[in-house]
């Protein structure tokens, strides 16, 4: 296990002593046994969060959004991004669960920005639109759609694949396979498409 593997490298540590010529690269090691230990922990959390069976209680869903975009603000503006938002009624609630609604609209924010440049002024749209149909609770349409890049079919096609992610050529990361899970659980549906 990776305490173990820590544990290991600590006792080796202590054994060489701090003039030992490689000491410096075993705390190399050592830091890198911490992120992956921080990795697997991260994931893991998430992983229960999917797996968590939803609360039911009437939701403020613009509650959520408003959370969720004030958690990103700081690097939203680093990022030269801003964030509109239009709200078919300012008392959109549905019953579902509010912490996992709040991380649905975050790990959607935090994959557009990651995957706009920052070199101008991009914009991210969050809209809501209630739905009205025949089943009670209440459904709200929540579309979220930004400028700052065009997705590839690809991207588009496996956005929501756990074995995927942000980083380098591959496409949408762990939050958004964890972002879908959370979605169907909610008894919702979710869908990423190009506009024209």
């Amino acid at each position: 296990s990776l305490m173990m593997m820590r544990g290991h490298i600590q006792k080796i540590l202590e054994v060489m002593g701090p003039d030992y010529s490689r000491a410096k690269e075993i705390l190399f090691l050592e830091s890198e046994v911490d992120k992956i230990y921080e990795a697997v922990n991260t994931h893991t959390s998430t992983i229960t969060e999917v797996l968590r069976p939803p609360a039911r209680q009437l939701v403020n869903v613009l509650g959520c959004i408003e959370e969720a975009v004030a958690l990103l603000l700081p690097q939203l503006s680093k990022n030269n991004i801003e964030v509109y938002q239009q709200y078919d009624s300012p008392q959109d609630q549905v019953e579902g669960d509010p912490e996992q609604i709040q991380k649905v609209i975050f790990n959607l924010l935090n994959y557009f920005r990651g995957k706009m440049s920052g070199s101008q002024m991009d914009h991210i749209w969050i809209m809501t639109r209630n739905v009205h149909t025949d089943h009670s609770p209440a459904h709200i349409e929540l579309k979220i759609k930004a400028n700052g890049f065009i997705p590839t079919p690809q991207e588009l096609s496996r956005i929501f694949d756990a074995p995927f992610t942000t980083k380098g050529d591959n496409v949408g990361g762990l939050r958004m396979s964890v972002t879908y899970g959370i979605v169907q659980n909610l008894q919702g549906d979710i869908r990423a498409v190009l506009e024209e």
